[in-house]
């Protein structure tokens, strides 16, 4: 810590003029905050032996306001120590947006953890996974109609899943500049130029990517470079998109000693890798079916490969649904191997207003064919799942139950099942206090032996005075195995394996303000921001696109705002998304909550540019489906 007394006094100056700025336009605005503390303690996570504890205190302060823009504050302090290590964690995390700007401009700064920009360019194919980053350091960035600029400072991080929130850091230090622009007719371009340090080891990285409306489609190119290996890798493809169906094809070059940050962007290594891809989306069935093939590198020498995919749904009634899907791939290396894999699932849901069902069967199959004269045998795996889930929700309880039962057969291993089942509810018992509970237990089989587990637990959530609350997680397992000895299995040889949770959080949430009136009903999390989106859901019987005498107003409908907000449509067809925050949005119906008769012209839904204080009405006007016969 004394090695930098510089960078502390920085985060304190930040930290200060972010809790400062907020609270002095606090009344006039909406807002919240959340405090949090919270310990819990393991027995048996390693060993019969070992405990591990934990304690922690995390907090966030939220607060947009329409002089100074949105202000984010956050706070996660960690501590966990067990007998084989000792883990601290202490996160400090700011951010702004809009400042004093004028509509059509944007400002976003953070502090702590922020999204990478262009280390892979994002969704340049969606079927590829070419994923994204998160950068813990600073940023800022400017946004326009025409496109944006930012700056970005800081080390690349990855997120540790046992403790949400967490982020473990790699070793890898960036500092960078990227540009964004929007041209005519739909085309963009954007690239980056970011200097990163990587285990004392200077390099320059370089991204550029586009994309081009054309007669025959979309054209999409992007491109990376890096200095250590004086090597660049592209992708391109066109997407030519016609209706609810679009067409894709495409190639990935990527030369065999390029050298890019393999853990941070792990794209597939070869030569030249071909992709196509054909999606057809449906009012009541759909299917899709995409494919790619090329030559990929590998130590033990070239492999030729071939996936595709094959799946659809069917909708039998407005809230029922069959999907199946089936994966192929195909491998043929100089190894001496072939080998042959398929994928295949269905899935039925059942879904009501207080009633949810699905049963879902799984089968995945491997198989190894050795070259002619190899010494070996061939390989098959077969492995396949079944799951059967309820759950039924009521005004004061819900209760739930999970079935699995699965099965694998693999050459030299020998046979191997099992079976679990989890019973789970949840209920309101008085003045607020809710209590659930869960228990579940299983039995494998094998050949050589049988193991068992079975467990449950508990959670109490109960208020506290003065606006806090109380919540108390209590869980247990236990399981035996058989021990394999490899030549025999000792009579009675078995491990047992306990785990004890327990888990306590002190938490309280406070709102202040007045949000603007919802017109429609939330029916999830409610935005907090100083935009609005609105508009109205309504039958086109004329076909103008435009409400008026003789169209239908269509009420229940679920707008979906991005992934997490959801509001219904009033009697009128209108709904109101108030309190949204700046920037890119994305706006849809949801199909399943109006008629199979009715078609939405935009079933992708649209892209929204919310600039500051900026107000969008959009509105949706459904087409019938004629009957041709």
């Amino acid at each position: 810590m004394g090695e930098r007394p510089w960078f502390l006094k920085k985060i304190l100056i930040l930290s200060l003029i972010f809790l400062i700025l907020p609270s002095i336009s606090s009344a006039l605005e909406t807002g919240d905050a959340y405090l949090g503390v919270f310990g819990g303690y393991q027995e048996g996570v390693f060993g019969e032996e070992d405990h591990t504890h934990y304690f922690g205190l995390k907090s966030t302060l939220y607060q947009p306001t329409l002089n100074w823009g949105d202000y984010r504050f956050k706070f996660l302090g960690f501590y966990r120590n067990n007998q084989h290590d000792q883990f601290k964690l202490g996160y400090l995390g700011a951010a702004m947006k809009d400042l004093w700007l004028s509509p059509g401009y944007q400002m976003d700064a953070f502090l702590g953890d922020g999204f990478m920009h262009f280390v892979t360019p994002p969704l340049i194919f969606e079927h590829l996974g070419l994923p994204g980053q998160s950068l813990r350091g600073v940023g800022a960035e400017l946004q326009f109609e025409q496109g944006g600029v930012g700056l970005q400072a800081g080390r690349l991080t990855e997120g540790d899943y046992l403790i949400p929130e967490a982020v473990n850091t790699i070793d890898e230090d960036l500092v960078g500049a990227y540009l964004k622009w929007n041209g005519p007719k739909g085309s963009r371009l954007a690239g980056a130029i970011d200097y990163v340090e990587e285990e004392g080891e200077d390099r320059l990285l370089a991204t550029l990517y586009g994309s081009l409306p054309l007669e025959i489609g979309e054209l999409r190119v992007a491109g990376w470079y890096d200095s250590v290996s004086d090597q660049i890798a592209t992708i391109a493809g066109i997407r030519r998109p016609r209706q609810q169906r679009y067409a894709e094809v495409g190639f990935l070059y990527i030369p065999e000693d390029f050298n890019y940050i393999s853990t941070v962007a792990p794209l597939p290594r070869g030569e030249t890798l071909l992709f196509g891809t054909y999606r057809f989306n449906g009012i009541r069935r759909g299917y899709y079916i995409e494919g790619s093939g090329g030559q990929i590198d590998e130590s033990t020498g070239h492999t030729w490969l071939i996936r595709g995919s094959l799946g659809g749904y069917y909708r039998i009634l407005l809230r029922d649904i069959i999907s199946s899907g089936l994966h192929f791939s195909y491998q043929d290396a100089d190894s001496g191997s072939r080998q042959v894999r398929l994928d295949e699932h269905i899935r039925y849901t059942h879904r009501r207003s207080k009633w949810d069902t699905s049963l879902q069967f799984q089968a995945m199959q491997w198989f190894d064919y050795p070259e002619a004269g190899e010494d070996r045998n061939s390989e098959k795996t077969l492995r396949w799942i079944g799951e059967l889930r309820t759950h039924y929700r009521s005004g004061s309880w819900d209760a739930g139950a999970v079935f699995n039962l699965e099965h694998g057969d693999t050459n030299g291993q020998g046979e191997e099942t099992s079976a679990l089942i989890r019973l789970e509810g949840r209920t309101t018992i008085w003045f607020g206090l809710i209590a659930g509970a869960f228990f579940q237990g299983g039995i494998g089989w094998r050949e050589d032996g049988r193991s068992e587990v079975y467990g449950g637990g508990m959670e109490i959530s109960s208020p506290l005075p003065l606006g806090w609350q109380l919540r108390i997680r209590l869980r247990a397992q236990r399981s035996n195995l058989p021990i394999d000895t490899g030549t025999y299995l000792a009579d009675g040889l078995e491990t047992t394996h306990t785990t004890v949770d327990l888990f306590a959080i002190i938490e309280r949430r406070t709102f202040w303000g007045k949000p603007t009136p919802v017109i429609g009903t939330f029916v999830g999390p409610k935005p907090r921001g100083i935009g609005v989106i609105k508009g109205r859901v309504f039958v086109d019987m004329n076909g103008n696109a435009v409400f008026d005498t003789g169209d239908k107003p269509l009420g229940g409908v679920v707008v979906r705002l991005d992934e997490g907000f959801l509001v219904e449509t009033d009697v009128h067809g209108l709904y109101h998304f108030p309190n949204v925050a700046s920037g890119q949005h994305h706006l849809n119906l949801d199909p399943a909550s109006f008629p199979i008769n009715y078609i939405n012209p935009r079933p992708d839904g649209i892209q929204l540019q919310l600039y500051p204080r900026d107000k969008r009405h959009t509105d949706w006007p459904l087409k019938v489906l004629k009957d041709n016969n």
